[in-house]
């Protein structure tokens, strides 16, 4: 439950193309009797990305990683407002899920026919919505986690790690960049950058990229050039339709954003911007997510 008694949720709506058109997963829930897409609440310290995810595939036997955000639904549950977030939802796996207590069955339904079977037409309105999008490709902007304090490091700057907590935050951060599917990890060479992404490259077994440009040091009197690399970064992203996590500081995060195409704001340590982007590169939507841990 969030704040003053509102409780959150995150959900995706999950298509694909069948012979006579679009389909949409959707879920009968077996104590309701209803038809909805699939949705829950999240878990402790789990970022709504992250159980977007886990939630589809609980409910379904579908593994996913999310595209666009969709839009917001909110209405009262005893008393209290619910807020749901949603997604659109790219399949990556699927397997059969048996029926339980709580979901009764899933099911791939046409869109059209979704549309008048759902049980709620704040989520029929949500699939509408989601019908009209399409992912292409996804650039993850990443400030990195809490470092060691500079007083208490006596080596070089380049190699301070992360602190405790930073390492804490670092496990956050791998559970969304899963989230969103990320296959091409980029970093500053600095410590603590690479040390942010590196428990998801070990988990995944990606490669990590380090590029001394991105580092404090380097990126020094370099605006431009760090700007040519992440439009490259961005540009790149978009021919191929990947998804991109690239590690850097605070000092450079402006240089980097710009290169984005993305409007200059602070980035908290362990925040994450995600920046959707459509075929020539431009961004369309554009999330912030702030892994406190």
């Amino acid at each position: 439950m969030g704040s003053k008694g509102k409780i959150t949720a995150a959900g995706a709506v999950v298509l694909r193309d069948a012979k006579n058109g679009r389909e949409v997963l959707v879920v009968r829930r077996s104590t309701y009797k209803d038809w909805s897409l699939p949705k829950g609440k999240p878990k402790t310290d789990e970022d709504l990305p992250a159980t977007a995810v886990r939630e589809v595939h609980e409910e379904t036997g579908v593994r996913i990683h999310l595209g666009l955000p969709v839009g917001t639904t909110k209405y009262t549950v005893d008393k209290h407002a619910k807020v749901v977030k949603w997604w659109l939802g790219v399949i990556e796996s699927e397997r059969r899920r048996r029926p339980d207590k709580e979901i009764e069955k899933a099911v791939w339904m046409p869109a059209d026919k979704a549309l008048k079977k759902l049980s709620y037409p704040n989520e029929a309105a949500i699939l509408e919505e989601a019908l009209a999008l399409e992912s292409r490709a996804t650039v993850l902007l990443v400030r990195h986690g809490k470092a060691m304090l500079r007083k208490h490091w006596s080596g070089a700057d380049q190699r301070r790690p992360l602190s405790s907590r930073g390492r804490r935050q670092s496990k956050r951060i791998s559970a969304l960049l899963a989230a969103y599917g990320t296959s091409d990890l980029v970093s500053s060479t600095s410590t603590r950058c690479l040390q942010t992404l590196e428990p998801f490259a070990s988990m995944h077994k990606l490669p990590l990229t380090g590029v001394g440009l991105l580092s404090e040091e380097e990126a020094e009197g370099h605006g431009p050039q760090v700007e040519h690399f992440m439009a490259g970064l961005r540009r790149q992203a978009a021919e191929r339709g990947s998804v991109v996590a690239v590690c850097g500081h605070r000092p450079v995060i402006p240089d980097m954003r710009t290169g984005l195409l993305v409007t200059d704001a602070p980035m908290l340590t362990a925040e994450v911007l995600v920046v959707h982007l459509d075929e020539d590169g431009e961004p369309i939507a554009v999330e912030t997510h702030k892994c406190a841990s």
